[in-house]
């Protein structure tokens, strides 16, 4: 932390991957680690997140996984960013809150952030050899942060923003299927049953979200 004034590496985060000074923190870093070998560990990605913020360093390096010039070192750091969390226990809900994604006033979808989000969702996978597959672990992830409700309600206002991966539209495509799949009442005892609410309390978005339901059910019959 010390370094960083000195080094002065500036306040615009999207640069950083091509800041010649980054490889000198790189460098402190690995020497400091090597001096204090009983300290915690200190990281490139820590040191940089504390200046910028997460979320900022974690679109950075996804960012920089689509260019030749920057994707080695992109890549790199962003499996350091994905180990550090992973030392720290913190589940995929824990890193989507910590990224801020379930606080935007737009939908994630779509956004270099939300794609290292699933990034770390598949570090996460892998290291615990759950066999699930991709878009039932992110829809599952995505409950245990907004709840069935809430989600729901995200992804039917999703459908009409960008989203140049149809992320949301998969989604939404896979909890219909699920819902399908456990036989959810059609009627007005879908609101109870599905978003918790009675049909007295229904929002309009909820009873927009029943009548996207049906349409799929006639659209997927």
């Amino acid at each position: 932390d010390k370094l960083l004034p000195i080094l002065k590496l500036g306040n615009n985060v999207d640069d950083i991957l091509t800041n010649p000074k980054l490889g000198v923190l790189r460098h402190y870093i690995a020497k400091y680690n090597k001096k204090y070998p009983g300290a915690p560990a200190a990281t490139t990605v820590e040191t940089l997140a504390k200046k910028y913020g997460e979320a900022d360093v974690a679109k950075v390096l996804e960012v920089g996984k689509k260019s030749d010039t920057t994707r080695a070192l992109a890549t790199e750091l962003q499996l350091e960013q994905f180990t550090v969390w992973l030392n720290q226990k913190l589940s995929p809900a824990d890193v989507y809150k910590r990224l801020k994604l379930n606080n935007r006033e737009t939908s994630p979808f779509g956004t270099y952030v939300f794609e290292a989000w699933v990034g770390y969702l598949n570090k996460f996978n892998d290291k615990r050899l759950r066999e699930k597959t991709p878009i039932t672990f992110v829809l599952k992830e995505l409950k245990a942060v907004y709840g069935e409700r809430a989600l729901a309600s995200l992804l039917y206002q999703a459908k009409n923003m960008p989203d140049p991966m149809k992320t949301a539209e998969s989604l939404q495509s896979k909890l219909y299927a699920q819902w399908r799949l456990k036989k959810v009442p059609e009627d007005k005892y879908f609101f109870i049953q599905v978003l918790k609410v009675t049909s007295s309390k229904a929002t309009e978005m909820d009873k927009k979200i029943r009548n996207d339901y049906l349409d799929f059910l006639k659209a997927n019959k």
